[in-house]
C-alpha cells in the first residue's frame, strides 16, 4: 500500500457552496527533472512548479514602479474561482494607486535591490512583466517563446493560483496526484481571450510543461484546459477539468460565496499586492475521511501527528506598503477559544528597548508547546546516538586486518549474543535535568511562560561594550533581562535555572512574578520603565492593542548606531541606514481570531 500524503489541515466548518477539499500535492511519486543530473522531485511538486512557472511566464513580477493609469480596480482572481476553492494567492500587478505609489518610493529608496533585479534603467513607461520575462526568468531563451509576439498582446495585470475541491484522496497515490493535478488552476488576466489561447498554449507546448506532467501521470495531455470568466484564463492540465471547474465556479464563487475566505479578506483589510488564503479545516476533514476509509490499512500514529494540527481552521496573510513602511499582514481563525490576560505586552517594555519580545497567556500554550518539543528532542538524540555508536573521523582509529578477525560468532554456538549501544535517550537526559534542578516539566514550563513574559535588551552601555575584559564586565556592561508574570513560584524556576546554567545572573521576585537580569540597573529599569510604546520608532511599526498575545520590536537605527560606536565598517552601517525598526505584533481580533503584522519601517529621505 503507498503511504497517504500527511494532510497539514485541521477540522472546521464546511465550506460553502458544497466546498470539497483539496489535500496538498502527495509526496509520493517522483519525476526526473528536466536536463537535471538525475535528482528527482516529488511529481506533485513538479505539477506546482509547472503552473507557478506558466504564472511567472504570464508576467508575475510585483510591479511596483508606475503606470500611466492608476487603476487598482476590477474583479480579482477570487471573483472567478470556485467557492470550494481551500487554497489560493494572488499576485496583483495592479494594486490600487496608494499601493503603487508606496511601492514605487520604497524600491527607489533601496537602490541596491534596483540594481539587484535589474531595475536601475527601468522607468515609469516601462513594463516589468517584459524584464521578468526576459531577464529574470530567461524563458523566451529556454523555450523559444518571444514575449512581444506571444506574451504581450493578451496578458494582464494579476495572477491567480487556486486548488479546488473535489479532491480524492485514496491509498494509490498515482490516482490522488491526478486529482490534485485536474484541480489545480493558474487564473490569468487577459485582455484577449483568442490572442490569450494561442499564446497559453504556446507557451505550454514550447515549454514541454504538460509533455512532461503527462509522462509522470500516465495521461495522454495534449492541450491544456483554458476558459474565460470575466477578463480571467482558468488554465489546467486537461479541457475536461477546466470545464469541471468553470461549471463550478457558475455555482458560486471564491470571493462571494465562501464565508470563510469573505470573513477572513474582511478582517485583513487591503488586500495589498499578493496574498494567500488557505482553508486547513477542510483539508483536514477530507484527510481524516480518507485516513477512516482506510481503517486498519491507515499509517501508524497518524491521529497523533494530525492532532497537532487541530487548532488551525483558516489563515490568510497580505503584503502591502506605506510610504514608510513595508507590511505583511495576516489573521488565522482557530478551532478553540483563546485566553488573553489584562497585560501591556511588548508595549510596556523600557523606553530604551533596542530588542524586545513579548508572550502574553503564554502558560495555556505550554502543553502544546512541550508536545512539540518532545518529537524534536527524540529526534536529536536518535541522530546523537547514530554518531555515538558509528563515529565517523576517528583519528586513532586503525583499519583492522581481514586475515587476523576472529568470526564474530563461535562454529560452536548458535545463539551469539552481543552488547547493543545504547546511548543517553531524550528521556533519560530528561530525568536528568529535572533531578538536577528539581524541575518538574511540563509544570514548571507553564509557571515559566505565566501571563506573560517580557524579553529585554536596552541601549545604555552598549558604548562601552569594547571595555568588557571579561564575562562578568560584560554583565556589568549590558542591560538585559526577562521579566514574567506569573502565579506560580517563578523565582524559584528561574533561580534554579540560573544554578544549572552556572551564569551569575540577578533574580528579583516582583509583586507578581520575577525578574532576572544581568544586572541591578538592567533589573531596577525592566521593572519601573514602560515608556517603549511612547517612542516613534516603536510607533512606526507596531500598533497597541487592547489583547495583546506577543511580538518582538527591533530599534534599526539604534543598532546601527551601536555597531558605529562598537567601530562597524562604514560600508555595513550606511547599507542599513535607511532602515528605522522592525516590529512583529500579534493581537485576538475575537476569542478564535488571531491577527498578526510583521512590519518593516523606513527613515525618512534626508
Amino acid at each position: 500500500m503507498s503511504t497517504l500524503p500527511p494532510p497539514p489541515g485541521t477540522p472546521g466548518p464546511e465550506t460553502s457552496a458544497d466546498a470539497g477539499s483539496v489535500p496538498p500535492p502527495p509526496t509520493g511519486g517522483t519525476a526526473t527533472v528536466a536536463g537535471g543530473s538525475g535528482r528527482r522531485m516529488p511529481l506533485g511538486l513538479k505539477i506546482g512548479f509547472g503552473v507557478l512557472t506558466l504564472a511567472l511566464i504570464a508576467g508575475a513580477a510585483v510591479s511596483v514602479v508606475g503606470y500611466t493609469k492608476l487603476s487598482g480596480g476590477g474583479p480579482q482572481p477570487a471573483d472567478v474561482l470556485p467557492a470550494s476553492t481551500v487554497a489560493y494567492a494572488r499576485l496583483d500587478l495592479d494594486p490600487s494607486a496608494s499601493q503603487k505609489i508606496a511601492l514605487l518610493d520604497l524600491i527607489n529608496r533601496v537602490p541596491e535591490v534596483k540594481q539587484e533585479l535589474g531595475l536601475e534603467d527601468v522607468d515609469s513607461q516601462a513594463d516589468l512583466r517584459e524584464v521578468a520575462f526576459t531577464d529574470w526568468f530567461g524563458i523566451d531563451d529556454a523555450c523559444g517563446v518571444d514575449y512581444e509576439d506571444d506574451v504581450k498582446p493578451w496578458i494582464g495585470e494579476r495572477v491567480g493560483l487556486g486548488l479546488v475541491g473535489g479532491f480524492d484522496i485514496t491509498d494509490d497515490e498515482d490516482e490522488t496526484t491526478l486529482s490534485v493535478a485536474e484541480n489545480s488552476v493558474l487564473v490569468l488576466q487577459v485582455t484577449d481571450e483568442d490572442k490569450a489561447r494561442e499564446g497559453i498554449t504556446k507557451l505550454v507546448q514550447e515549454c514541454g510543461v504538460l509533455e512532461e506532467i503527462a509522462g509522470d501521470l500516465g495521461e495522454d495531455l495534449d492541450e491544456p484546459g483554458i476558459v474565460f470568466r470575466d477578463g480571467y484564463a482558468l488554465v489546467t492540465i486537461s479541457p475536461d477539468s477546466a470545464d469541471a471547474i468553470d461549471a463550478a465556479a457558475d455555482e458560486g464563487t471564491l470571493a462571494a460565496d465562501n464565508e470563510k475566505f469573505a470573513d477572513d479578506m474582511d478582517t485583513l483589510g487591503e488586500d495589498g499586492v499578493a496574498s494567500v488564503w488557505y482553508d486547513q479545516g477542510a483539508l483536514f476533514d477530507k484527510s481524516k475521511e480518507a485516513i477512516e476509509e482506510l481503517g486498519d490499512d491507515a499509517p501508524a500514529d497518524v491521529d497523533e501527528f494530525l492532532a497537532a494540527y487541530e487548532i488551525l481552521d483558516t489563515a490568510a496573510v497580505t503584503i502591502r506598503a506605506t510610504d514608510d513602511s513595508l507590511e505583511a499582514a495576516g489573521v488565522t481563525t482557530l478551532t478553540r477559544d483563546l485566553d488573553s490576560p489584562d497585560e501591556d505586552g511588548i508595549a510596556g517594555l523600557p523606553e530604551d528597548t533596542l530588542i524586545g519580545a513579548s508572550l502574553v497567556g503564554g502558560s495555556q500554550f505550554a502543553d502544546n508547546i512541550w508536545s512539540s518539543v518532545l518529537p524534536l528532542g527524540d529526534l536529536f538524540f536518535g541522530l546523537q546516538s547514530i554518531d555515538d555508536c558509528f563515529p565517523e573521523d576517528d583519528p586513532e582509529a586503525v583499519e583492522p586486518n581481514p586475515d587476523e578477525l576472529e568470526p564474530l560468532v563461535p562454529e560452536e554456538q548458535d545463539d551469539f549474543q552481543y552488547e547493543e549501544c545504547a546511548p543517553l535517550s531524550f528521556d533519560d537526559a530528561l530525568e536528568d535535568f529535572e533531578d538536577e534542578t528539581g524541575l518538574t516539566l511540563p509544570e514548571d514550563l507553564a509557571t515559566l511562560l505565566g501571563d506573560e513574559l517580557n524579553v529585554y535588551v536596552g541601549s545604555d552601555g552598549l558604548d562601552d561594550l569594547d571595555r568588557a575584559r571579561s564575562f562578568d564586565d560584560l554583565l556589568d556592561t549590558v542591560q538585559a533581562g526577562i521579566e514574567i508574570t506569573s502565579d506560580g513560584d517563578v523565582a524559584g524556576v528561574l533561580e534554579s535555572l540560573v544554578d544549572y546554567i552556572g551564569i551569575d545572573l540577578d533574580v528579583t521576585e516582583t509583586d507578581d512574578g520575577a525578574i532576572i537580569a544581568t544586572n541591578d540597573a538592567a533589573a531596577e529599569t525592566l521593572e519601573s520603565d514602560d515608556g517603549l510604546s511612547g517612542t516613534e520608532a516603536f510607533g512606526s511599526v507596531i500598533e497597541e492593542h487592547d489583547r495583546p498575545l506577543g511580538g518582538l520590536f527591533v530599534d534599526v537605527t539604534g543598532l546601527v548606531d551601536a555597531f558605529k560606536a562598537a567601530g562597524a565598517p562604514s560600508d555595513f552601517t550606511d547599507d542599513l541606514s535607511f532602515l528605522r525598526a522592525f516590529g512583529l505584533d500579534v493581537w485576538l481580533e475575537d476569542d478564535n481570531v488571531v491577527s498578526f503584522s510583521a512590519k518593516l519601517s523606513f527613515n525618512p529621505e534626508g
